[in-house]
């Protein structure tokens, strides 16, 4: 929170202290940290990483739930809690030959696709959704790209933020020799005929962005471009 001149008040004899909230700095890492381990945006920003942990134990080991039986249909093997009593990682080995476990025929995880989860607040979607990206990494050479709208929605912006740390991340963890800062990073490897983007590029990185609407919006799409373009590399 951000101080604000004291104001008085009728019936106080002092002054009463007030504060602004001010815009909460995004987590140092997004995607595939450290050590290859894969850090949730939502997790990041609350905290809250060990309850979630428990919380998929919990809900996602209920084997005659619907969420985890149509899930773990589409992922192919069996649901496994040890896979969740340690933090969620990448494996550090290249990415080569088949992965230990084939997903089923016709599964997204197969041959690409989209997954949609959806349903009321508290049934189970963050804790489905971080089964589904730790286990594609761990068993099926799936790297993770995020992108969040978080707690704020007038920080529209954020999704392409998100979407272009964690792809890089990604760059990173299979070429370690990139630099570790992202805009030196996605400038080595976004490809020639993107280089116009930089520019808004290291605005939105270094939280410079101008507040007007109409400019998130515009940051937004570029963001998520320039992701789309790195993806495709």
């Amino acid at each position: 929170f951000q101080a604000l001149t004291p104001i008085m008040v009728k019936g106080k004899a002092d002054p009463i202290p007030i504060f602004a909230p001010s815009r909460k700095d995004p987590p140092p890492y997004v995607g595939i940290g450290p050590g290859g381990r894969i850090l949730f945006p939502w997790n990041e920003v609350s905290g809250s990483a060990d309850a979630s942990k428990q919380n998929i134990l919990l809900l996602c080991g209920l084997r005659n739930w619907e969420g985890i039986r149509k899930v773990q249909s589409l992922l192919g093997g069996q649901f496994s809690a040890e896979l969740h009593m340690k933090p969620s990682t990448v494996p550090d080995e290249p990415l080569t030959g088949q992965p230990a476990v084939l997903p089923p025929s016709g599964s997204p995880f197969a041959q690409g696709g989209v997954m949609l989860l959806a349903g009321p607040p508290g049934i189970g979607k963050l804790e489905l959704a971080e089964h589904l990206v730790t286990y594609a990494a761990s068993h099926l050479q799936c790297l993770p790209v995020f992108g969040s709208m978080g707690p704020r929605p007038t920080d529209i912006e954020r999704l392409g933020i998100e979407l272009l740390r964690s792809t890089i991340a990604v760059f990173r963890h299979l070429d370690p020799s990139l630099p570790g800062d992202d805009f030196m990073a996605i400038s080595e490897v976004m490809p020639e005929q993107h280089d116009d983007v930089l520019d808004l590029v290291q605005e939105a990185l270094a939280g410079n962005s101008n507040p007007d609407e109409s400019r998130k919006q515009e940051l937004l799409y570029v963001l998520a471009d320039a992701a789309a373009a790195l993806l495709e590399v």
